[in-house]
């Protein structure tokens, strides 16, 4: 997200010095604002295509948090990750995205935790400095 904020704000401050006349023309800002959209897109994208799967039908998960680590076991796969993998944890519409790359998340259902069970992962979340912004 620093990625694209950067980049839209470096685009409109060209924009805004080309069009004052200040520096050049307003071209390569207007490329800067479309590389930062893109770059967020691109990142979207792979967000949705590794929770596709979870979209498409009724699935089975285990889930196991301690203060550790995080596990999911599927019908498919297990996984298991320290909470130091993670950069950032954040609602984004019907999911809990775990964040470990610009590139690689893990989504969790938000389904899949109850109010008390989904108070005390927030809770998790804060004291371990993973909790983001919520997005819908």
């Amino acid at each position: 997200m620093a990625v694209t904020i950067g980049l839209v704000a470096a685009g409109a401050a060209a924009i805004v010095a080309g069009l004052a006349g200040v520096s050049g023309t307003a071209g390569p800002g207007v490329m800067l604002v479309l590389f930062g959209g893109g770059f967020f897109l691109l990142r979207e994208r792979s967000v949705r295509r590794q929770l596709a799967p979870y979209l498409r039908a009724e699935r089975g998960v285990t889930v196991t948090m301690t203060d550790s680590e995080y596990r999911a076991e599927g019908p498919d796969r297990a996984t298991s990750r320290t909470w130091t993998t993670f950069r950032s944890v954040s609602r984004v519409g019907d999911f809990w995205v775990l964040r470990v790359s610009p590139q690689l998340a893990m989504g969790l259902p938000v389904t899949a935790l109850d109010d008390r069970q989904t108070a005390a992962f927030v809770q998790l979340l804060r004291e371990k400095g993973l909790y983001a912004a919520t997005s819908s």
